[in-house]
């Protein structure tokens, strides 16, 4: 049970589906989607969002753990900007779960360590992309053969802080290529209009097809994301470009990690 619509899944699988379901907002904090629940326990195991705010999820996973059907909790430790009262609320009601599936190995070590999580039933992903894939496509790192100098691609949000890295951009003096990638449903001018006039800038709507996105990372002499970051640092660190993100632990996502653990970019206060 996944809540994103199907525009951010790009490449799916052929057995994938999606099913639009009605859903109540509650106090605009709260969700509660009417889930076909009859399909849903019919299936082998359920695989269930941890993101809390949606009700109708903790109704499914009491649902699931009564009649004994097998569950995953799948989701964050803490996301970027979460508090530790919502982090440790999603704790204890994934474990009603069969087993919980964190996004990276750091939050499944913090969650056994630090708040008593079962051993047994916490796990983790890796959350990343297909490097297969990226491998295909991917050159070696040259910067001085490199066109674009600063390159940002993620979904244009409140939490990716667009404004900072315009901020930056403009306090240089230095005409600079910016390439921006995942504008969805902004106008485009609005941003441009804040650059100064000697930058090049690009902004680009989202783009989900590999191919299409290794011309700009393959071009790009540095990533930055001025934001809370996320699996778009390791989609840049995949490319071999350094990248660039600061360093408030607490409101990156935890992907982001990869910067920290394995000197896969600098960070800046």
């Amino acid at each position: 049970v996944y809540h994103s619509g199907p525009q951010e899944f790009g490449t799916t699988t052929r057995n994938y589906k999606n099913i639009q379901v009605k859903q109540l907002s509650i106090r605009e904090k709260f969700l509660f989607q009417k889930l076909p629940i009859t399909d849903i326990l019919n299936h082998d195991i359920v695989i269930i969002n941890g993101n809390i705010r949606y009700l109708s999820n903790i109704t499914l996973l009491v649902l699931c753990a009564s009649l004994r059907v097998k569950t995953i909790w799948w989701g964050h430790l803490k996301s970027a900007n979460g508090s530790y009262f919502w982090m440790k609320l999603r704790l204890f009601v994934s474990r009603l779960a069969t087993n919980i599936l964190f996004y990276t190995e750091r939050e499944a070590l913090i969650a056994k360590a630090k708040y008593n999580h079962p051993t047994f039933k916490t796990h983790y992903m890796s959350n990343g992309l297909d490097l297969e894939n990226i491998r295909r496509f991917r050159k070696d790192y040259t910067p001085e053969q490199r066109s674009i100098d600063v390159l940002f691609c993620g979904r244009f949000t409140k939490k990716s802080n667009i404004g900072g890295l315009i901020a930056a951009i403009n306090s240089i003096t230095t005409p600079l290529r910016v390439v921006l990638i995942g504008k969805s449903h902004n106008d485009q001018t609005a941003y441009t209009a804040h650059f100064k006039h000697h930058h090049n800038i690009e902004i680009l709507d989202t783009k989900t097809d590999e191919e299409e996105l290794s011309v700009y990372f393959n071009s790009a002499k540095l990533f930055v994301y001025p934001g809370s970051a996320g699996v778009s640092v390791i989609h840049a660190a995949s490319y071999g470009v350094p990248v660039l993100i600061h360093d408030q632990w607490d409101k990156h996502m935890p992907e982001a990690s990869i910067a920290r653990d394995y000197g896969s970019g600098q960070t800046y206060s």
